[in-house]
Protein backbone atom coordinates (compact mmCIF):
# COMPACT_ATOMS: atom_id res chain seq x y z
CA UNK A 1 0.00 0.00 0.00
CA UNK A 2 1.53 3.63 -0.94
CA UNK A 3 0.27 7.08 0.31
CA UNK A 4 -2.88 8.20 -0.94
CA UNK A 5 -2.29 10.60 -3.79
CA UNK A 6 -1.72 13.99 -2.84
CA UNK A 7 -3.22 16.28 -5.45
CA UNK A 8 -3.16 17.28 -9.49
CA UNK A 9 0.26 18.98 -10.57
CA UNK A 10 -0.82 22.02 -12.72
CA UNK A 11 -4.46 21.81 -12.57
CA UNK A 12 -6.46 24.34 -14.15
CA UNK A 13 -8.47 26.55 -12.11
CA UNK A 14 -12.33 24.84 -11.31
CA UNK A 15 -15.02 27.01 -11.56
CA UNK A 16 -15.95 29.59 -9.36
CA UNK A 17 -16.71 27.87 -5.83
CA UNK A 18 -17.85 30.98 -4.24
CA UNK A 19 -21.50 32.47 -4.22
CA UNK A 20 -21.88 35.92 -5.97
CA UNK A 21 -24.41 36.73 -3.43
CA UNK A 22 -23.30 35.44 -0.02
CA UNK A 23 -19.49 35.98 -1.09
CA UNK A 24 -19.15 38.22 -2.98
CA UNK A 25 -15.57 39.16 -2.14
CA UNK A 26 -14.64 36.22 -2.46
CA UNK A 27 -16.41 35.64 -5.61
CA UNK A 28 -14.80 38.76 -7.30
CA UNK A 29 -11.72 37.96 -6.67
CA UNK A 30 -11.40 34.38 -7.80
CA UNK A 31 -13.53 35.36 -11.21
CA UNK A 32 -10.18 37.94 -11.43
CA UNK A 33 -8.12 34.79 -11.01
CA UNK A 34 -10.40 33.21 -13.52
CA UNK A 35 -9.63 35.70 -16.04
CA UNK A 36 -5.83 36.42 -15.50
CA UNK A 37 -5.32 32.39 -16.25
CA UNK A 38 -7.99 32.39 -19.80
CA UNK A 39 -5.62 36.13 -20.45
CA UNK A 40 -2.67 34.26 -19.46
CA UNK A 41 -3.25 30.67 -21.90
CA UNK A 42 -4.62 32.73 -24.81
CA UNK A 43 -1.19 34.82 -24.98
CA UNK A 44 0.49 31.76 -25.02
CA UNK A 45 -1.29 30.23 -27.98
CA UNK A 46 -0.34 32.75 -29.45
CA UNK A 47 3.18 33.38 -28.71
CA UNK A 48 5.95 33.70 -31.42
CA UNK A 49 9.07 32.74 -29.19
CA UNK A 50 10.31 30.74 -26.69
CA UNK A 51 10.73 33.48 -24.29
CA UNK A 52 7.12 34.94 -24.59
CA UNK A 53 5.63 30.94 -24.31
CA UNK A 54 7.43 30.66 -21.14
CA UNK A 55 6.50 34.07 -19.81
CA UNK A 56 3.21 33.38 -20.15
CA UNK A 57 3.22 29.96 -19.05
CA UNK A 58 4.84 31.88 -15.53
CA UNK A 59 1.36 33.75 -15.87
CA UNK A 60 -0.95 31.25 -15.49
CA UNK A 61 1.15 29.99 -12.66
CA UNK A 62 0.16 33.05 -11.06
CA UNK A 63 -3.59 32.94 -12.10
CA UNK A 64 -3.60 29.79 -10.50
CA UNK A 65 -1.68 30.14 -7.43
CA UNK A 66 -4.10 33.41 -6.17
CA UNK A 67 -6.89 31.44 -6.99
CA UNK A 68 -5.91 28.00 -5.12
CA UNK A 69 -4.76 30.22 -2.51
CA UNK A 70 -8.73 31.24 -1.95
CA UNK A 71 -10.01 27.87 -2.21
CA UNK A 72 -7.39 26.07 -0.06
CA UNK A 73 -7.20 28.36 2.84
CA UNK A 74 -9.69 27.16 5.27
CA UNK A 75 -8.67 30.84 7.32
CA UNK A 76 -11.13 33.35 6.99
CA UNK A 77 -8.58 36.13 7.37
CA UNK A 78 -6.45 34.71 5.08
CA UNK A 79 -9.51 34.20 2.06
CA UNK A 80 -10.15 38.01 2.96
CA UNK A 81 -5.88 39.05 3.30
CA UNK A 82 -6.07 37.65 -0.41
CA UNK A 83 -9.38 38.40 -1.95
CA UNK A 84 -8.56 42.22 -0.93
CA UNK A 85 -5.27 42.13 -2.95
CA UNK A 86 -6.74 40.45 -5.85
CA UNK A 87 -9.42 43.13 -6.01
CA UNK A 88 -6.85 46.39 -5.84
CA UNK A 89 -5.32 45.09 -8.79
CA UNK A 90 -8.63 45.95 -10.58
CA UNK A 91 -7.57 43.17 -13.39
CA UNK A 92 -3.92 44.77 -14.08
CA UNK A 93 -2.34 42.10 -15.71
CA UNK A 94 1.42 43.38 -14.30
CA UNK A 95 -0.25 44.36 -10.48
CA UNK A 96 -1.46 40.63 -10.50
CA UNK A 97 1.60 38.89 -11.34
CA UNK A 98 3.45 41.06 -8.84
CA UNK A 99 0.86 40.08 -6.30
CA UNK A 100 1.43 36.65 -6.64
CA UNK A 101 5.20 36.83 -6.66
CA UNK A 102 4.93 38.37 -3.49
CA UNK A 103 2.63 35.36 -1.96
CA UNK A 104 5.27 32.78 -3.33
CA UNK A 105 8.16 34.31 -2.12
CA UNK A 106 6.58 34.99 1.55
CA UNK A 107 4.38 32.29 1.86
CA UNK A 108 5.51 29.47 -0.47
CA UNK A 109 9.06 29.78 -0.24
CA UNK A 110 8.92 30.06 3.34
CA UNK A 111 7.72 26.56 3.54
CA UNK A 112 10.20 24.99 0.98
CA UNK A 113 13.70 24.87 2.95
CA UNK A 114 15.05 22.85 0.48
CA UNK A 115 16.46 25.92 -2.12
CA UNK A 116 17.45 24.27 -5.01
CA UNK A 117 18.92 20.55 -6.58
CA UNK A 118 22.55 20.71 -5.18
CA UNK A 119 23.11 22.99 -2.38
CA UNK A 120 26.16 23.39 -1.00
CA UNK A 121 27.38 22.00 1.70
CA UNK A 122 26.00 22.76 5.08
CA UNK A 123 26.68 22.58 8.76
CA UNK A 124 23.57 22.71 9.85
CA UNK A 125 23.36 20.55 13.01
CA UNK A 126 19.87 18.25 12.71
CA UNK A 127 21.39 16.79 9.23
CA UNK A 128 24.69 15.85 10.79
CA UNK A 129 24.92 12.27 12.04
CA UNK A 130 25.27 12.00 15.81
CA UNK A 131 27.75 9.92 17.30
CA UNK A 132 26.71 6.29 18.89
CA UNK A 133 27.40 7.14 22.27
CA UNK A 134 25.05 6.49 25.01
CA UNK A 135 25.52 9.18 26.91
CA UNK A 136 23.83 11.52 23.79
CA UNK A 137 20.43 9.04 24.62
CA UNK A 138 20.79 8.85 28.34
CA UNK A 139 21.44 12.42 29.29
CA UNK A 140 18.78 14.72 30.34
CA UNK A 141 15.89 15.77 27.80
CA UNK A 142 14.74 19.20 27.81
CA UNK A 143 11.39 19.50 26.65
CA UNK A 144 11.99 23.71 25.86
CA UNK A 145 15.06 22.84 23.30
CA UNK A 146 16.94 25.51 22.70
CA UNK A 147 19.48 24.37 19.80
CA UNK A 148 19.03 21.70 16.98
CA UNK A 149 21.09 19.26 18.36
CA UNK A 150 19.44 19.56 22.03
CA UNK A 151 15.92 19.18 19.72
CA UNK A 152 17.25 16.45 17.87
CA UNK A 153 17.38 14.48 21.10
CA UNK A 154 13.98 15.28 22.81
CA UNK A 155 12.59 14.84 19.53
CA UNK A 156 13.92 11.17 19.43
CA UNK A 157 12.99 10.43 22.88
CA UNK A 158 9.20 11.90 22.25
CA UNK A 159 9.29 9.60 19.11
CA UNK A 160 10.59 6.30 20.86
CA UNK A 161 13.65 6.79 18.78
CA UNK A 162 11.80 6.41 15.49
CA UNK A 163 11.05 7.84 12.25
CA UNK A 164 7.11 9.33 12.59
CA UNK A 165 5.97 7.70 9.47
CA UNK A 166 8.15 4.52 8.62
CA UNK A 167 9.09 3.66 12.53
CA UNK A 168 12.46 3.30 10.97
CA UNK A 169 15.09 2.91 14.41
CA UNK A 170 17.31 5.98 14.20
CA UNK A 171 20.54 3.96 13.72
CA UNK A 172 22.65 5.83 16.20
CA UNK A 173 20.28 4.49 18.41
CA UNK A 174 20.22 0.91 17.26
CA UNK A 175 23.18 -0.51 19.81
CA UNK A 176 21.83 1.15 22.87
CA UNK A 177 18.11 0.10 21.94
CA UNK A 178 19.32 -3.15 21.48
CA UNK A 179 21.83 -3.27 24.47
CA UNK A 180 18.57 -2.44 26.23
CA UNK A 181 16.30 -5.03 24.28
CA UNK A 182 14.22 -2.02 23.31
CA UNK A 183 14.35 -3.40 19.17
CA UNK A 184 11.25 -5.41 18.29
CA UNK A 185 11.61 -8.07 15.52
CA UNK A 186 11.54 -6.49 12.14
CA UNK A 187 12.72 -3.42 13.21
CA UNK A 188 14.99 -1.65 10.76
CA UNK A 189 17.67 0.92 11.00
CA UNK A 190 17.87 4.44 9.37
CA UNK A 191 19.18 8.40 9.48
CA UNK A 192 16.78 10.69 10.98
CA UNK A 193 16.56 14.43 11.34
CA UNK A 194 14.81 16.58 13.08
CA UNK A 195 12.51 18.01 10.59
CA UNK A 196 11.61 21.81 11.36
CA UNK A 197 8.54 22.70 9.75
CA UNK A 198 8.83 26.68 10.24
CA UNK A 199 12.31 27.30 9.06
CA UNK A 200 15.14 28.62 11.98
CA UNK A 201 16.01 30.68 9.33
CA UNK A 202 13.16 33.10 9.30
CA UNK A 203 13.92 34.11 12.69
CA UNK A 204 17.89 34.54 12.34
CA UNK A 205 19.61 37.49 12.14
CA UNK A 206 16.51 39.49 12.80
CA UNK A 207 19.07 42.49 13.66
CA UNK A 208 19.64 43.38 10.14
CA UNK A 209 16.70 45.68 9.56
CA UNK A 210 16.02 44.08 5.86
CA UNK A 211 15.94 41.06 7.41
CA UNK A 212 13.24 41.78 10.14
CA UNK A 213 11.01 43.72 7.34
CA UNK A 214 10.97 40.45 5.35
CA UNK A 215 10.57 38.36 8.77
CA UNK A 216 7.98 40.55 9.90
CA UNK A 217 6.48 40.40 6.39
CA UNK A 218 6.34 36.71 6.30
CA UNK A 219 5.06 36.05 9.60
CA UNK A 220 1.99 38.50 9.00
CA UNK A 221 0.97 36.11 5.88
CA UNK A 222 1.61 33.48 8.33
CA UNK A 223 -0.87 34.76 11.03
CA UNK A 224 -3.48 36.06 8.31
CA UNK A 225 -3.55 32.21 7.15
CA UNK A 226 -2.75 30.40 9.80
CA UNK A 227 -3.85 32.22 12.93
CA UNK A 228 -0.32 31.18 13.73
CA UNK A 229 1.37 34.25 16.12
CA UNK A 230 5.17 33.54 14.80
CA UNK A 231 7.24 36.13 16.20
CA UNK A 232 5.66 35.16 20.02
CA UNK A 233 5.49 31.54 19.93
CA UNK A 234 8.55 30.40 17.52
CA UNK A 235 10.86 33.57 18.43
CA UNK A 236 14.51 33.26 19.15
CA UNK A 237 15.04 29.50 20.68
CA UNK A 238 11.33 28.90 20.18
CA UNK A 239 11.73 27.87 16.86
CA UNK A 240 13.56 24.43 17.60
CA UNK A 241 10.35 24.08 20.36
CA UNK A 242 8.90 20.43 19.51
CA UNK A 243 6.15 21.51 18.80
CA UNK A 244 7.76 22.81 15.35
CA UNK A 245 9.36 19.67 14.45
CA UNK A 246 8.90 15.94 13.33
CA UNK A 247 11.31 12.65 13.51
CA UNK A 248 11.61 11.82 10.06
CA UNK A 249 13.77 9.54 8.25
CA UNK A 250 16.17 11.48 5.74
CA UNK A 251 14.73 10.88 2.45
CA UNK A 252 11.73 11.92 4.14
CA UNK A 253 12.48 15.00 5.59
CA UNK A 254 13.95 15.95 1.87
CA UNK A 255 10.57 15.37 0.97
CA UNK A 256 8.53 17.93 3.17
CA UNK A 257 11.62 20.27 3.27
CA UNK A 258 10.37 20.79 -0.71
CA UNK A 259 7.02 20.60 -0.26
CA UNK A 260 6.65 16.49 -1.41
CA UNK A 261 5.45 15.31 2.18
CA UNK A 262 2.44 16.42 4.07
CA UNK A 263 -0.02 15.48 6.94
CA UNK A 264 -3.85 16.47 6.76
CA UNK A 265 -5.56 16.13 9.65
CA UNK A 266 -7.96 13.39 10.18
CA UNK A 267 -11.03 14.72 11.37
CA UNK A 268 -12.97 11.53 12.11
CA UNK A 269 -9.99 9.76 13.68
CA UNK A 270 -8.04 9.67 17.00
CA UNK A 271 -6.08 13.02 17.85
CA UNK A 272 -3.05 13.88 16.49
CA UNK A 273 -3.93 11.47 13.61
CA UNK A 274 -2.93 12.81 10.13
CA UNK A 275 -3.62 11.46 6.51
CA UNK A 276 -0.17 11.35 5.28
CA UNK A 277 0.17 12.72 1.55
CA UNK A 278 3.25 12.79 -1.10
CA UNK A 279 3.53 13.70 -4.40
CA UNK A 280 5.53 10.48 -5.63
CA UNK A 281 5.52 6.74 -3.77
CA UNK A 282 7.90 6.97 -0.85
CA UNK A 283 10.28 4.37 0.11
CA UNK A 284 9.17 3.00 3.23
CA UNK A 285 5.74 4.74 3.44
CA UNK A 286 3.39 1.34 3.47
CA UNK A 287 0.42 3.37 5.61
CA UNK A 288 -2.53 5.94 4.43
CA UNK A 289 -2.24 7.28 8.05
CA UNK A 290 -0.43 8.14 11.19
CA UNK A 291 -1.06 8.85 14.62
CA UNK A 292 1.49 10.86 16.35
CA UNK A 293 2.33 9.48 19.79
CA UNK A 294 4.85 11.24 22.56
CA UNK A 295 6.32 8.83 25.11
CA UNK A 296 6.45 11.58 27.63
CA UNK A 297 3.57 14.06 28.20
CA UNK A 298 6.06 16.82 28.81
CA UNK A 299 7.39 16.56 25.10
CA UNK A 300 4.88 18.33 23.19
CA UNK A 301 3.79 16.91 19.64
CA UNK A 302 3.80 18.73 16.32
CA UNK A 303 1.08 21.36 16.17
CA UNK A 304 -1.81 20.64 14.34
CA UNK A 305 -1.93 24.30 12.93
CA UNK A 306 1.66 24.36 11.86
CA UNK A 307 0.96 20.84 9.53
CA UNK A 308 -2.67 22.55 8.32
CA UNK A 309 -1.05 25.92 6.75
CA UNK A 310 2.04 23.58 5.80
CA UNK A 311 -0.47 21.01 4.02
CA UNK A 312 -2.28 23.96 2.50
CA UNK A 313 1.04 25.36 0.40
CA UNK A 314 1.56 22.39 -0.51
CA UNK A 315 -1.35 22.30 -2.44
CA UNK A 316 -1.59 25.49 -3.48
CA UNK A 317 2.08 25.00 -4.70
CA UNK A 318 1.35 21.59 -6.97
CA UNK A 319 -1.90 22.32 -8.04
CA UNK A 320 -0.65 25.97 -9.55
CA UNK A 321 2.22 24.82 -10.59
CA UNK A 322 4.09 26.99 -8.38
CA UNK A 323 6.43 24.03 -7.43
CA UNK A 324 7.26 22.95 -10.47
CA UNK A 325 7.91 27.03 -11.77
CA UNK A 326 10.16 27.00 -8.77
CA UNK A 327 11.85 23.60 -9.71
CA UNK A 328 12.54 24.11 -13.33
CA UNK A 329 14.09 27.54 -12.20
CA UNK A 330 16.32 26.65 -9.60
CA UNK A 331 17.74 23.95 -12.30
CA UNK A 332 17.93 26.41 -14.83
CA UNK A 333 20.56 28.44 -12.57
CA UNK A 334 22.31 25.18 -11.63
CA UNK A 335 23.28 24.73 -15.14
CA UNK A 336 23.49 28.69 -15.95
CA UNK A 337 27.35 28.99 -15.80
CA UNK A 338 27.49 32.11 -18.33
CA UNK A 339 25.16 34.94 -19.51
CA UNK A 340 23.76 34.13 -22.96
CA UNK A 341 25.61 36.66 -25.56
CA UNK A 342 21.96 37.72 -27.03
CA UNK A 343 20.50 38.49 -23.84
CA UNK A 344 18.02 35.56 -23.39
CA UNK A 345 19.28 35.24 -19.99
CA UNK A 346 19.11 38.36 -18.40
CA UNK A 347 15.33 37.50 -17.47
CA UNK A 348 16.65 34.38 -15.54
CA UNK A 349 19.68 36.25 -14.01
CA UNK A 350 17.42 39.30 -12.53
CA UNK A 351 15.12 36.55 -11.11
CA UNK A 352 17.90 34.90 -9.80
CA UNK A 353 19.09 38.00 -8.04
CA UNK A 354 15.43 38.34 -6.70
CA UNK A 355 15.77 35.01 -5.25
CA UNK A 356 18.96 35.40 -3.41
CA UNK A 357 17.64 38.85 -1.64
CA UNK A 358 15.03 36.75 -0.66
CA UNK A 359 16.71 33.87 0.71
CA UNK A 360 19.18 36.42 2.43
CA UNK A 361 16.43 37.41 4.53
CA UNK A 362 14.94 34.39 5.33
Amino acid sequence: MTAIPAVARNKPLPPNPFHEVDEVAFHDAYHHCLLHEKDAQLSKRGATTKTKEEQYTKEIVYGRCLGYLLTETSHTNGKRMVSDDIIKCDGQREKMNELAETYINHLIRLFRQDKGATPAPSEHPSRLSFDRDRDFFSGTIEPTPKDHRAAKRAALKRDNYRCMVTGCVESAAWYVLESEGSLGEGDVSTSTNFCHIFPPSTNQGRENPSKQSYAESAWKYVYAFGGIKGLEELEGAGIHRLSNGLTLAADLHAAFDNLGLWFESKQDGPENTYLIRTMTPMRGVTTTEVTFTSTDPALELPDGRYLKLHAAICRVAHMSGAAEYMDKHDRDLEELSVLAPDGSSAELFTAHLHQRCVLAYQ
